[in-house]
């Protein structure tokens, strides 16, 4: 008896201990089941945003005004109008840009409105406009046109690099356009050429000159590569004064010492 009651009273405890395991195990688990749904849900929302992103940031914001919109049956200004903008890449025909409808953007016969339409830099568009899905005229003219002020500025797919090279021999690239054709300027090389040649020239004559130096840089120079040797060179009035000047104090010298010496 006494073996079964030691064994009745460790089976309760093994038991509870399985099940506080179990407890553990499942509270683990469910932890981190929550962990790995925040992860995926941080995960689909940082992906929607890489997809938006782009979208996004690829707009730029562009103010758009009108005035004096006014009801034809009575010419007073219109109180309050739906607005549809449209651009285009043509005055006529053409691929459709961007198009918005703004509700109740006009009041009062006014409209100031900000709309994002991609566009590239530099670029002419045409604008087209609605009121109340009517189609509106300036003076006859279907659109309006529009050279962009926003976007994209020296867009590298714009540029056709097999144009680069299509610059002659002498000049060179000012401009590129749109399309990828370039503008080539003349290159002005006469006067860094002209400098060039007498600033050589003139070092190349001062280093190998073979005639008399005139001033110390050129006497230096001349030194250096003189092709005869240096005493070659005299000058007749320097060489007159000296000798007069030996023979004065020579004779005044050597009068003085024998007139003492016999006097």
């Amino acid at each position: 008896m006494g073996f079964m009651l030691e064994s009745v009273g460790r089976y309760p405890e093994k038991k509870k201990s399985v099940i506080f395991q179990s407890d553990l195990f499942n509270k683990i688990g469910y932890n981190c089941l929550k962990i790995n749904r925040k992860i995926r849900y941080n995960l689909i929302l940082f992906a929607l945003f890489l997809i938006i992103f782009p979208t996004v940031v690829s707009a730029f914001l562009i103010s758009d005004q009108g005035t004096n919109v006014r009801e034809v049956a009575t010419g007073n200004l219109t109180a309050s109008a739906n607005l549809s903008i449209s651009i285009y890449d043509s005055s006529i025909g053409g691929n459709l840009i961007f198009e918005q409808t703004l509700i109740n953007a006009i009041i009062n016969g006014s409209w100031n409105v900000m709309i994002n339409p991609n566009l590239s830099y530099g670029v002419i568009y045409w604008k087209d406009y609605s009121i109340n899905a009517e189609d509106l005229d300036f003076d006859g003219i279907e659109r309006l046109e529009l050279q962009s002020s926003v976007g994209k500025i020296n867009n590298i797919s714009f540029i056709n690099f097999s144009l680069i090279n299509s610059c002659p021999e002498g000049s060179s690239i000012r401009l590129i356009y749109e399309n990828g054709s370039v503008l080539c300027v003349l290159t002005n090389t006469s006067f860094n050429q002209t400098f060039t040649d007498l600033f050589y020239a003139g070092i190349q004559w001062a280093y190998n000159m073979t005639t008399p130096f005139t001033n110390w840089l050129t006497t230096f120079n001349y030194d250096y590569n003189q092709t005869t040797p240096a005493i070659a060179y005299t000058d007749a009035a320097l060489v007159a004064n000296n000798n007069s000047f030996r023979s004065t104090y020579n004779e005044t010298y050597n009068a003085s010492i024998i007139w003492a010496y016999n006097q």
